[in-house]
């Protein structure tokens, strides 16, 4: 067999570099297909993976809960109720900043959660859909979906 030469080595090697590079340039929770698999999920009524992505303390709709029970509470209420984000679109993506916070409510506690349990890099995932939009905070990754740390309806 044939060793490959230099020049095909190098540019294998350059290839290599730039996948790398590329895919590490954008945190996981801002990259619009991690969120879409949160939507997917959501959509697909899958409770127990929703509430397995999901971090306490939770963030709904400018109030903090506290336990894992009332976030599976959250989740099953909103699957039960029909809502289906038809047509769901990642609108934008960008990493919290110290004014954050105010989209979910202008209040000391939130900017005290946004201080005290939002690591660097958090993403604010806007997503619009047939039936309106909403914000997600999404970190990190836990099984392959980006953790779920807050929701907001109708940003």
């Amino acid at each position: 067999m044939r060793k490959p030469s230099g020049a095909v080595l190098a540019a294998i090697t350059g290839l290599v570099a730039l996948l790398v590079a590329s895919c590490s340039t954008i945190p996981f929770a801002q990259r619009p297909q991690n969120a879409q698999r949160v939507i997917d999920t959501f959509n697909a009524g899958d409770v127990q993976t929703l509430d397995n992505i999901s971090q306490v303390p939770f963030l709904f709709n400018g109030e903090i809960v506290e336990l894992k029970s009332d976030v599976d509470v959250i989740w099953t209420n909103l699957v039960k109720s029909g809502l289906k984000l038809t047509n769901a679109q990642v609108a934008s993506a960008a990493a919290i900043d110290s004014e954050s916070y105010k989209q979910f409510a202008d209040t000391m506690e939130v900017r005290v959660f946004f201080q005290k349990y939002l690591p660097k890099g958090t993403a604010i995932v806007h997503v619009t859909f047939k039936g309106g939009s909403f914000d997600l905070l999404l970190d990190g990754a836990r099984k392959g979906f980006p953790v779920v740390i807050g929701i907001k309806a109708g940003s």
